[in-house]
């Protein structure tokens, strides 16, 4: 046969080593060292690489590896055809459980985070709670320190320090917030105003002091006041950039309107003091007055704005009882003041007590405000934590359930897999006591269990088939050596009898042989009698004739 040339040849090429053997199960063949062997090349070529081998050289030669395919050759595909069914599910399994819980985590920290953004609101609506009472008595304080100095000292004494009394206890509350507050994460901005606020609160002793003596003015006294509070009320103004939806940025807008209405109105106290502590108010109590009044109601508006209607229903009805009407109505008589010349009457005592009354019904108002954020962000909080519990719940039993889903898959597979294996190999080795297991089911494993229990009951039907038939071919070789027993048996008593019936016959013969010489001899012997006797008898007769 000629080898195809051009496009059409095509050659395989086995490189061997020096002592590379093949083998197949009808000849063994060793393939010449470095020979091409062809696929179509003349039949002159493969036997000139093609060597007969004898036994022995197969134990010892050396095994080819086969050139590994481009399929063969790559890296994950063989790592993963080369691994344990087991091993192959779990890594199936484990590349979306770690996705889902990469994701999981991921969500899981967003509500954490939400979790600490509510607590820290919440935390921050209880402070500013206690920041909103102790800017309430600060501005009482402040209203009856202007009062006392401007008295020189005489008047509004003992309810000034009794006001310092309530209002050192809002203080403590308030300072105990500090050491919690370096603890919590801010916003540069809000942390900045804390440290104003804690640095202003360590000044009021020393501004209690100088009131105590009367060494400050009021101006200076109510300015050093102002400064307290409003770095207070700088705190709740930044709370805002905390909240994170429009309905509590609203809140906390009605709250600093409420509160700065409150210091405003707490500003037209101390000028009505120093106007009311005359006839008539001077051009410069009464623009404070005016500016005082204007702003307040001002801030009273956009409270109204951004109250909820609660809250503005509250604030209505306050509005609508006589304390209120009446500090309208020392208002008007103060302005108009500086016209009639006369306060008609009106006392820094009586103002102060019904401003103090007002300011007293808005601190009902800012008590309900403050009730329904500290509420609202508790409720905040306590969702958002329910909400973080549940969510990690929920994904902590969907991974757990995930993760035991696959644990049964795994052992539901790999299980019956390795005892079919094992049985398998038991099988191969002839054990055909091995027990294969009898799974009611009709999945795979159980096709495939009850496919290799057929095929054993074959191997067991074909085992005893042959001992049947091994058994059949040593009880008919056992018959017919018991046949051929008998029959050399029968020969050897056949010859047996043969060789004495010769022995007899030749002792018969020997016998008659003995007979017949016995015979002769006698025969001899009674001839040579007969013959003596004839001798003498003619020798007598002889005689006698003679003697005749």
């Amino acid at each position: 046969m000629s080898e195809p040339t051009g496009e059409k040849r095509r050659q395989c090429w086995i490189s061997v080593l020096p002592r590379s053997v093949v083998t197949n199960e009808s000849s063994r063949w060793r393939v010449a060292p470095n020979r091409p062997v062809s696929c179509l090349g003349s039949k002159r070529l493969m036997s000139e690489a093609m060597q007969p081998v004898e036994d022995d050289e197969i134990a010892s030669a050396e095994p080819v590896e086969a050139p590994k395919t481009k399929k063969q050759r790559k890296g994950l595909a063989a790592v993963i055809r080369n691994m344990a069914i087991g091993q192959r599910i779990v890594f199936i399994v484990a590349l979306p459980v770690l996705a889902s819980l990469w994701l999981a985590w991921g969500h899981i920290a967003e509500k954490r985070a939400l979790v600490e953004e509510t607590q820290t609101l919440a935390d921050l609506a209880n402070f500013a709670r206690d920041v909103g009472g102790l800017v309430h008595e600060l501005q009482a304080e402040s209203g009856l320190a202007v009062g006392f100095i401007a008295s020189s000292g005489k008047k509004l004494g003992d309810e000034t320090r009794q006001r310092r009394k309530t209002a050192d206890a809002q203080v403590g509350g308030v300072r105990s917030w500090f050491a919690r507050m370096d603890q919590m994460a801010f916003e540069k901005a809000l942390r900045k105003e804390i440290k104003a606020f804690r640095n202003a609160v360590g000044e009021l002793d020393k501004l209690r002091e100088d009131v105590d003596t009367t060494s400050t003015t009021t101006t200076e006294a109510a300015r050093r006041y102002t400064v307290i509070i409003d770095s207070a009320l700088a705190i709740l103004r930044n709370m805002a950039d905390l909240a994170s939806t429009p309905r509590e940025r609203t809140a906390i807008t009605a709250y600093n309107a409420l509160l700065q209405a409150k210091e405003f109105a707490g500003h037209e106290r101390a000028a009505g003091i120093s106007g009311f502590g005359g006839n008539e108010f001077n051009r410069i109590a009464l623009n404070k007055f005016l500016q005082a009044v204007s702003a307040q109601e001002a801030f009273l508006r956009v409270f109204v704005d951004h109250a909820t209607s609660d809250q503005v229903a509250l604030y209505r009805k306050i509005s609508g009882e006589q304390k209120t009407k009446e500090v309208l109505r020392m208002r008007s008589v103060g302005v108009e003041s500086a016209d009639t010349g006369s306060n008609e009457g009106i006392t820094v005592e009586k103002w102060f007590k019904a401003s103090t009354d007002r300011l007293d019904d808005l601190k009902l108002v800012e008590n309900r405000v403050i009730g329904d954020m500290t509420g609202a962000a508790s409720a905040l909080r306590d969702g958002a934590q329910r909400s973080f519990l549940v969510i990690t719940s929920v994904i902590v039993a969907s991974l757990g359930l995930t993760i035991l889903i696959a644990f049964v898959v795994v052992r539901g597979i790999t299980q019956p897999l390795s005892r079919l294996t094992a049985a398998t190999q038991k099988l191969a080795e002839g054990d055909m006591e091995v027990e294969i297991e009898n799974r009611q089911s009709t999945d795979e494993i159980g096709r495939l269990l009850a496919a290799v229990r057929v095929f054993k009951d074959g191997l067991v039907e074909r085992r005893r088939l042959q001992a049947e038939q091994a058994e059949a071919e040593r009880r008919a070789m056992e018959e017919e050596n018991q046949r051929r027993q008998e029959a050399l048996e029968k020969e050897r008593r056949e010859a047996e009898a043969q060789e004495q019936a010769a022995a007899e016959q030749k002792a018969r013969a020997e016998k008659i042989d003995a007979m017949i010489e016995a015979f002769q001899n006698e025969v001899m012997v009674a001839l040579d009698t007969v013959s003596s006797a004839a001798a003498e008898m003619q020798a007598t007769a002889q005689s006698m004739a003679n003697t005749a």
